[in-house]
């Protein structure tokens, strides 16, 4: 069909205006139809009146053709002597309604029948009217004006079906050169490809009535949730919804996940990242609403994957306190830490999920059993934002050159980043010294104590969320990156222009299109089609290993003992390290080292263990992870 449209011109038909009647099968009306709109490159409307069931009766006969009444039956009368009987009008037909109307009182259009009288009741009668008045069919001024042909739409639709998008259809329907260049050079630009006249506002009007045929399954928004509720349910997922009126009047939550999430959610969420995102989709009242995810990283595929979703209308506490809440009480799921964006609304449910004492919320004290992590991204784009504006000359010195405010504020940003940096608190705390005396000692040129008194008052108390000094076992994750990819991808892949839809279309794009993608993907890398995908930290970590020669690795290998396999420090080869592995299921478990400790992820001596083959490994990460970075490289 892409071929058809793009090869096949726009033509203006002679424009007979000689009335003709001609006989039809009744299995090739509807093709026939179809023709004459693409012959006059308009559509023809059904006008026929739906009293007494017509258009119902018309249908039947079209689909099952002449059906003898029962012995006994009176034949009809009036319209009933009629077997099949109705009426099409040109788009254009009907009187124009105002200056831009697209009426303009076009005569086309054609009465086809069939009535008891007739020999053979599978053919259609059709009274023809050819002539097109008040606009000429095929014209530039015609076709721009017009609606798209009636085969069009359906090869649109039909795209649509098939999960593409205006992007993947524009490329299907480009021209070729030389049919460009030989239009761009004869200037004649009344007959042109029937694909020029698709444009985005048509694939996006097709996709918008596709997802709400397949999302919308119950006028009323709320109750088609609950209807979405019951069909997760039914394809072994969970879901739970609630209306907040107590709070906030129309406020609600929808959260929702697969069995294969909440699996993957407990194997992985040791650490998770939590964040939202707007625009996505509108409530019943046409609000935003927004999107939470919890997202962690598989150590299987190596990627952040988002594991449970949650929409809601409010930006308050409550609908991811009940949120939370519910994953802890209904599927006992605890994270140890979770990255957020510096959030104070976050912070609080978070802490009145897991972190009260005698889960009394009223006592305003909390416990750090779950860690709140800040992604260090967004305290570095509050502090270089605030330096700008706290770290200025006063008005009474001479004034300050551009380089003189850009090293004063370099010196700033360096001193605030040795407190992220700082690996213990100790240190800390003499870093922070550093930083409020440097404040104090260009009090006389510049606004120092302002910046501090915006540090202490901003960051100060939250410095063991983001300083480096009190992470442990962070997976060397410090920024919420997993899940701001995650929101790029489904914004540019999944809702590229759909962001005004219903809670319930983004429902059905999660659980129907996202979802089985996030599947296959996981697949493919469980299959060994797809290699996993490396950190940062794991390809430094492969890296030294990869400088070693033969000689040099072997060398590392200290001796072996069970399921014990030592191996000698990178750093300081007085040490040795134990890498524990299962002699069993055969794949490498630990290793004493402060690395794997403090990471839980693979270290420098399990790679070695891999590379030496000491045991062949092929089952757990640091096997997957080594043997496919290998692989990487002998490929390269």
């Amino acid at each position: 069909m892409e071929n058809y449209l793009t090869t096949t011109f726009i033509t203006r038909p002679e424009n007979d205006g000689t009335p003709i009647t001609l006989t039809i099968p009744r299995l090739e009306y509807r093709d026939w139809i179809k023709d004459q709109e693409a012959i006059y490159n308009c559509r023809f409307y059904n006008k026929t009146k739906s009293d007494g069931g017509r258009r119902l009766k018309n249908n039947e006969y079209l689909e099952h053709g002449y059906i003898h009444p029962p012995p006994g039956q009176k034949r009809g009368r009036g319209n009933e002597s009629f077997i099949f009987n109705e009426r099409f009008a040109c788009q254009r037909s009907g009187p124009p309604r105002g200056e831009k109307s697209f009426c303009c009182n076009c005569q086309a259009g054609f009465t086809a029948f069939v009535n008891n009288n007739s020999v053979d009741k599978n053919m259609i009668t059709v009274q023809y009217r050819r002539k097109h008045t008040g606009h000429e069919p095929g014209s530039n001024i015609d076709t721009t004006s017009g609606t798209l042909p009636r085969f069009v739409m359906e090869f649109i639709q039909a795209q649509v079906e098939k999960s593409l998008t205006w992007r993947n259809i524009k490329h299907m329907l480009r021209l070729d050169k030389d049919v460009l260049e030989n239009i761009l050079d004869s200037e004649d630009y009344d007959q042109l490809p029937q694909s020029v006249r698709i444009d985005y506002h048509h694939v996006y009007y097709v996709m918008k009535i596709h997802l709400r045929r397949q999302s919308q399954l119950h006028p009323s928004m709320a109750n088609s949730l609950m209807k979405w509720g019951t069909k997760i349910q039914h394809e072994r997922g969970y879901f739970a919804s609630k209306n907040l009126d107590r709070y906030e009047e129309g406020m609600f939550f929808f959260a929702f996940m697969s069995q294969w999430q909440l699996k993957l959610l407990k194997e992985n969420g040791d650490l998770v990242c939590l964040d939202s995102t707007h625009k996505t989709c509108v409530d019943g009242t046409n609000h935003d609403c927004y999107l939470y995810t919890l997202v962690a990283r598989c150590r299987i595929t190596g990627k952040g994957k988002p594991l449970t979703w949650m929409i809601t209308n409010s930006q308050a506490q409550y609908p991811i306190l009940y949120w939370l809440q519910w994953l802890k009480d209904e599927h006992g799921y605890i994270p140890s830490r979770v990255m957020i964006d510096d959030s104070d609304t976050e912070i609080a449910a978070i802490n009145k999920a897991y972190n009260t004492v005698n889960d009394d919320v009223s006592s305003g004290t909390y416990t750090d059993n779950v860690k709140i992590l800040i992604c260090h991204w967004h305290v570095l784009r509050a502090w270089k934002k605030n330096i700008l504006t706290k770290l200025t000359a006063k008005p009474s010195t001479p004034s300050k050159t551009l380089k003189e405010k850009r090293e004063m504020r370099e010196v700033a940003l360096s001193l605030m980043m040795n407190m992220m940096r700082a690996e213990t608190p100790v240190d800390f705390d003499l870093e922070l010294e550093k930083f409020e005396t440097w404040c104090i000692d260009v009090d006389e040129e510049w606004d120092g104590p302002e910046l501090y008194q915006y540090f202490e008052r901003e960051f100060l108390r939250k410095r063991e969320k983001w300083s480096q000094a009190w992470r442990n076992r962070h997976h060397h994750v410090n920024t919420n990156n997993y899940i701001e990819t995650w929101h790029r991808q489904l914004k540019e892949v999944y809702l590229p222009s759909l962001r005004r839809q219903r809670v319930d279309v983004l429902v059905y794009i999660l659980w129907s299109l996202v979802l089985p993608d996030l599947m296959q993907d996981h697949l493919c890398t469980v299959a060994k089609f797809r290699l996993r995908r490396m950190n940062k930290a794991e390809r430094t970590r492969l890296a030294r290993v990869n400088e070693l020669n033969e000689e040099e690795a072997a060398a590392r290998i200290v001796s072996q003992h069970g399921n014990i396999i030592k191996v000698l420090s990178f750093t300081d080869e007085s040490i040795t390290y134990d890498v524990l592995f299962d002699v069993d299921d055969d794949y490498i478990i630990s290793c004493t080292c402060p690395d794997n400790e403090a990471n839980d992820s693979p270290c420098k001596h399990m790679y070695l263990v891999v590379q030496q083959q000491i045991p062949i490994i092929q089952t757990e990460e640091a096997s997957r992870v080594a043997s496919q970075a290998l692989l990487n490289e002998a490929m390269e």
